[in-house]
């Protein structure tokens, strides 16, 4: 009796382990990097509005981000600042719940 409730006990546990990893989540990496100017701070949901500068030919030049910032008040309209975004899955979308940012400020 007592061999069948381990049994069933690991069976739960890689019942949870296969619901966990069943998706498409990956580890997380960086996804890409753009520097960019604060163009409006939105307190209020805690976003950084951000224009992308200085995008190599991949990308449009002016590109406009929407980025969530812990510490909103430490920005400033007009700073310059590199952001790396990084990913947790494999799809190429702009999805905040599978999106996580770096922010390091830019020396004028």
């Amino acid at each position: 009796m007592k061999r069948i409730k381990i049994s069933i006990s690991v069976l739960f546990v890689i019942l949870i382990l296969m619901g966990c990893y069943g998706d498409d989540t990956v580890d997380w990496y960086e996804s890409f990097r753009f520097t960019g100017t604060v163009e409006e701070i939105r307190t209020e949901d805690n976003m950084l509005v951000m224009k992308e500068y200085n995008a190599p030919e991949s990308r449009k030049k002016g590109n406009i981000y929407e980025i969530p910032a812990d510490e909103i008040q430490s920005y400033e309209t007009g700073d310059k600042l590199l952001v790396i975004v990084e990913t947790n899955t494999q799809e190429d979308i702009w999805d905040l719940e599978h999106m996580r940012f770096v922010i390091k400020p830019i020396e004028n």
